[in-house]
């Protein structure tokens, strides 16, 4: 298409890569000659976040120029007046949001958007722009299908709480292998080795929270229903393929592999949802008797993009929208289904998939301003960190070379959205929403609550399982946010603190409890900052939906995770443990939060314990003809993103905006 616009105009695009450290740009730059490249021609500088330092708030920081306290999303979950103590709603989502888009201020003064995969976009805000993706990190609306890890042989789960980043998952599939018969259209002269069948149980639907992926309650009904593949394995000119189907047809593949092979997209079809995925064999012995394929998630055909019918564009000119594509391996490594090349494999094949698209709508689109955002090193972060520690050489070889993959396809990828996609007119900014320092041990807040009275735990008769007692709970761990909420009549439901007095007398006992926790072999302190809400603004935490009480973890320690609803009994032990802090081994095998090993839910300037290895400090890199070259600052803002790149293509920042123009980085 060619643009209606004045050549001149300033156009500007934003690559979000999340949970990227700013150390790892210097560890890395001298191995990445794309990252290099961009160095050398651009501004970089650490940024801190907003804390807490997590996905939603900062994306929404980035977005919007303004503090979490002014914009209101508050990490994953938001507790908002009148819910009980411990009750929450999912932060991924624009109607809470209480400060104006980048996007809706462009389009304000007559500019036009893209963005994709921006994981703050639904509901659509914008009227004339383009929208592809970006309800969350892994949608409830669009997939259709898990991964599936379809196998003549199944791996024994890894934790005694079979969780990861996508939940407690049930995508582990047995192929039942036996001697070919009834099938209909084999070509002659192929050679018939083996079939097999595999039964797939619905996938139950999620949304995405703190601690992953959480299952929605499932229909015992629809539990039931399930659908068979079939496999027919044969030798075709001595090479042996895998044949997948739906019928016992041999005209009527999904796909046919060989070993190592990956289908490409594939159309398929689960329980009347029509979906788009792709399959991979990885693993078939001449026997046709040891057979492993994965499929990755299934995404609809529709519904994720603004205007409506800009799918089927999208996906005869890109591909399909996969949402979280590029965060299935953290899946697959918890399970080990496979490793590293694989791993990396799949997230080139998103990393391809968002230049095309990149590419595609800036080509055929009238635009100013492109977001593109794609969500990694942060899972990597989460699965691979304990490896830069490992006192076993082979194991820091192998994450360091993992990493290194990781980053090169990033940067790869921004490599080529800048080449294809920039001209002299356009700026390239590229940003990370925090970075991610180590996890080594848990926080065990629940056990404190509970020691100390504040909160009180009962069992369900008929479940088994554990809740808090809201009517004589003085107070609830914030699980989501790093925070306390003291259970304050009129303003929680049902809250039980009836005045002031109480309340700052719960509230300063709570501070000074958490301020004393200690690690018991080193004698240091856990935290960093314990603080009242009222103590926080200098950190742009204000406002209702801000916890009474905010702490702010050191480098090792994660003040995060810890269910009050529905606990297991492994659970309810470990929070019945006297012990303040506990092995993060210990919490991953109670089943309180899905093994990592980094965290980002820390102050903005929180560092590794390890020299140099990583911080919370997110990244921020600039260049266009308007940006010195090869320079670099001390640090920035997130949000200060938002008021730099408005003044570059002329245009006033979104109405709440608070940060500054990077003036530094300009000519």
């Amino acid at each position: 298409m060619i643009s209606k616009q004045d050549k001149e105009c300033k156009k500007v695009i934003l690559v979000g890569l999340d949970g990227m450290p700013a150390e790892f740009i210097d560890r890395y730059r001298d191995k990445i000659p794309e990252l290099k490249k961009l160095l050398d021609e651009s501004f970089f500088s650490p940024a801190l976040p907003s804390p807490t330092t997590e996905t939603p708030t900062n994306w929404t920081t980035i977005a919007t120029g303004s503090w979490q306290g002014t914009h209101g999303i508050t990490s994953f979950h938001a507790h908002l007046k009148g819910m009980e103590v411990n009750e929450t709603t999912p932060t991924f989502n624009t109607d809470l949001c209480q400060s104006e888009y980048f996007w809706e201020a462009a389009e304000r003064q007559g500019k036009r958007c893209i963005l994709i995969n921006y994981p703050c976009a639904f509901p659509i805000t914008m009227k004339d722009g383009i929208t592809i993706g970006g309800d969350g990190l892994a949608s409830e609306q669009w997939s259709v299908r898990w991964p599936d890890y379809i196998s003549t042989r199944l791996k024994e789960k890894n934790w005694e709480s079979d969780v990861s980043v996508f939940g407690e998952v049930k995508s582990e599939e047995k192929i039942i292998v036996k001697d070919p018969e009834g099938w209909e259209n084999i070509p002659d002269g192929l050679s018939i080795v083996k079939e097999g069948t595999v039964t797939f149980a619905e996938s139950e639907k999620f949304n995405w929270g703190a601690l992953g992926i959480i299952i929605e309650d499932s229909d015992s009904e629809k539990s039931k229903r399930v659908e068979k593949r079939h496999v027919l394995v044969f030798r075709e000119n001595g090479s042996l393929k895998l044949l997948l189907s739906k019928e016992k047809d041999f005209n009527k593949p999904i796909t046919i592999l060989s070993k190592g092979d990956w289908s490409g997209w594939v159309n398929e079809e689960f329980f009347g949802e029509k979906c788009i995925r792709q399959y991979k064999l990885i693993e078939l012995d001449k026997n046709g008797e040891d057979i492993i394929i994965y499929g990755t998630m299934g995404n609809s055909l529709k519904g994720w993009g603004y205007p409506e019918g800009i799918e089927n564009e999208i996906i005869k000119n890109c591909g399909p929208y996969i949402e979280a594509l590029e965060l299935t391996p953290d899946q697959a490594l918890h399970h080990k289904w496979f490793g590293k090349d694989i791993c990396l494999e799949i997230m080139g094949i998103q990393a391809e998939w968002m230049v095309k698209c990149a590419e595609y709508l800036s080509k055929s689109q009238d635009w100013d301003c492109m977001f593109v955002q794609y969500h990694a090193p942060d899972g990597m972060n989460h699965m691979l960190f304990d490896g830069f520690w490992s006192e076993d050489k082979g194991k820091y070889e192998y994450t360091e070379s993992f990493m290194l993959g990781v980053y090169e396809i990033l940067f790869k990828m921004v490599d080529r959205i800048r080449s294809l996609c920039v001209d002299d007119n356009t700026s390239l900014c590229v940003v990370s929403d925090h970075g991610n320092i180590p996890v080594k041990y848990y926080v065990n807040t629940n056990s404190i609550m509970i020691r100390e009275g504040w909160s009180i735990f009962g069992k369900n008769s008929e479940t088994g399982l554990w809740d808090l007692d809201t009517g004589k709970s003085v107070a609830a761990f914030a699980h989501w946010n790093s925070g306390i909420w003291i259970n304050l009549k009129g303003r929680e439901k049902n809250g039980i603190v009836n005045n002031e007095k109480d309340y700052h007398e719960i509230r300063n006992s709570i501070i000074s409890r958490l301020q004393a926790v200690v690690d018991p072999n080193t004698g240091e302190p856990v935290f960093d900052m314990v603080a009242s809400r009222e103590a926080l603004e200098v950190l742009g935490l204000w406002g209702e939906r801000i916890p009474d009480i905010m702490a702010f973890s050191r480098s090792d320690y994660l003040f995060m995770s810890g269910k009050t609803k529905n606990i297991t009994e492994e659970m309810m032990e470990l929070y019945k443990d006297p012990s303040d802090i506990v092995p993060s081994m210990k919490a991953f095998e109670a089943g309180v939060l899905r093994p990592i090993f980094s965290q980002h839910s820390n102050l903005p300037c929180a560092r590794s314990k390890e020299k140099d290895l990583s911080s919370m400090r997110a990244i921020f890199i600039l260049s266009g003809s308007e940006v010195k070259k090869n320079s670099r600052g001390d640090r920035v803002n997130l949000v200060d993103v938002v008021p730099t790149i408005s003044h570059i293509i002329g245009i006033n920042p979104p109405r709440q905006c608070e940060g500054r123009i990077v003036r530094e980085c300009l000519k």
